[in-house]
């Protein structure tokens, strides 16, 4: 998202107190009035209007910027919770975007998605990834995860007969965008209009959009991403930095989508590490999906590293597809196959690859339960982390349940007590999320450095002398050039090992 900020900070009245207890505190343990739930008044026309608007308790209205996961999912909850709430995304229509990347999702029947109203949809649609080796760039196996060599585990089936078999769902991050779009009540997105700053004055924010416009709200929520203009105007006003906190983690990312078809990327992936890069795949849409026969499977894959200042690796991001295509080429120069043939059958065109610098940030520090604003932020804005744990939207998704309920919580609704609980809400968000964006970091620097290669994978479904095995498997050339044959030869040698 953009990272300037409009309107007038001087303007904007804020409290920004001391950081609260972190222990999270739920909607049904608060001691204090907290004032009630919200009347459930349903969807209202939203004008682009300075005029001014009716008091909290006649019907709480939610302003969301942005138009991500984050955002749509937050409306989508308050919508089903009968809060009117109304999102403004910069992006001209919902197909301006790339296809971006493919997301893995928790399957949970009490999850987000579930209580979204969208896992079944994911589960139809999930990608499924039954799989992953562990490899260095020779294509000596470091480990396996999956259940081939789990004694007793069913045969392997076809992908389509494993959705929504096990914890996780893979679904293209555009895909889970377009369910929750098409679940909104119409007209809940404004397209083609960024929310560029804000003023709260009293009881009411006016949101101010790029066109000029205004916005009046109750409640405004920074979905805006990880470079979030409500972010920085709330804990940033009256300061001459950024003091939005972004932390470069010294880690760079290519990503692409590749048509390329080969044994070890059909319904599973895997992962290389050689103690500067980590190359791992996925599955990303099967073939014939969308319900074009002739569309070839797709696969992604992320091939990050360490070692570039922040300067260069934003440099990197700004090159073309092209050079970003050669870079990658250059940077596995003699892995295994099918390495450079994934890389090189990656479309240089179509927003089929990028590449960015990845950045976190410490942990928010929630303003106290009595005071602050009646503005919060969620997903990227409130928490960014890494990939590496596959973490990010998981946590977005979670947020946009967790503000709905604070703020349909029955009671009196006053501005009050809508600041009190838009606190509560970032007090439970960051208790959930901050050991995820910890974890993370940890895992950006641990997966770039050499002591890597010393991790200890294991063979699931080996439970004992799995290092001997790995290295019969390295002393007996059983490598990923075995392809499709790679998976039998090493069951083979758990045979030969056990008896």
């Amino acid at each position: 998202m953009d990272s300037g900020v409009g309107g007038s900070g001087a303007s904007t009245t804020l409290e920004v107190a001391g950081a609260c207890a972190t222990d999270p505190v739920h909607p049904s343990e608060t001691t204090e009035d907290t004032s009630s739930s919200c009347t459930s008044v349903g969807r209202e026309d939203e004008t682009e209007s300075t005029a001014k608007r009716p008091r909290v308790d006649d019907g709480l209205r939610v302003v969301i910027a942005g138009g991500g996961l984050g955002g749509l999912a937050l409306c989508l909850a308050l919508q089903k919770a009968g809060i009117s709430a109304r999102v403004y995304e910069r992006d001209a229509q919902f197909d301006d975007r790339r296809q971006g990347y493919g997301l893995t999702l928790t399957n949970s029947k009490k999850g987000a998605l579930a209580e979204l109203g969208v896992l079944e949809a994911c589960i139809k649609q999930d990608c499924p990834s039954c799989w992953h080796w562990v490899l260095d760039p020779k294509g000596h196996v470091l480990g396996y995860y999956g259940r081939s060599f789990t004694p007793g585990a069913a045969k392997k089936v076809d992908a389509p007969a494993r959705r929504g078999e096990r914890g996780n769902l893979r679904i293209p991050r555009q895909d889970l965008r377009k369910m929750l779009l098409d679940r909104l009540a119409p007209g809940s997105v404004v397209w083609g209009r960024r929310v560029v700053g804000y003023v709260e004055q009293g009881d009411v924010v006016d949101a101010q959009l790029d066109n000029g416009a205004v916005v009046q709200a109750d409640v405004l929520v920074g979905a805006d991403g990880i470079r979030s203009v409500v972010r920085r105007v709330r804990d940033g006003v009256g300061k001459s930095d950024d003091c939005t906190g972004l932390r470069y983690t010294g880690v760079a990312v290519i990503i692409g989508l590749s048509p390329v078809e080969h044994p070890l990327l059909d319904d599973g992936g895997f992962y290389v590490l050689d103690g500067v890069h980590r190359l791992f795949t996925m599955p990303f849409r099967q073939r014939g999906a969308n319900g074009d026969p002739e569309a070839p499977p797709l696969t992604m894959w992320q091939l990050s590293f360490s070692g570039l200042t922040e300067m260069a690796a934003t440099a990197l991001g700004a090159t073309d597809a092209a050079a970003l295509l050669a870079e990658a080429q250059r940077r596995t120069a003699g892995w295994f196959d099918p390495v450079s043939d994934l890389i090189a059958a990656t479309p240089s065109v179509g927003g089929s690859v990028w590449s960015t610098a990845l950045y976190d940030r410490d942990p928010l520090p929630p303003l106290s339960r009595d005071r602050g604003s009646l503005i919060t932020i969620i997903g990227d804005a409130a928490h960014p982390m890494t990939m590496f744990k596959g973490q990010g939207a998981n946590q977005a998704l979670l947020d946009a349940p967790l503000l709905a309920k604070w703020l349909a919580k029955p009671g009196k609704l006053t501005a009050t007590a809508v600041r009190t609980r838009l606190r509560c809400f970032e007090r439970e968000m960051t208790a959930r999320s901050t050991p995820k964006v910890l974890g993370s970091r940890q895992a950006a620097a641990h997966l770039h450095q050499p002591a890597a290669l010393d991790e200890r994978f294991g063979i699931e479904g080996v439970p004992e002398d799995a290092a001997g095995l790995l290295q019969y498997l390295r002393d007996n050339e059983v490598t990923a050039s075995l392809g499709a044959e790679l998976e039998p030869a090493v069951a083979h040698a758990i045979g030969k090992l056990s008896k």
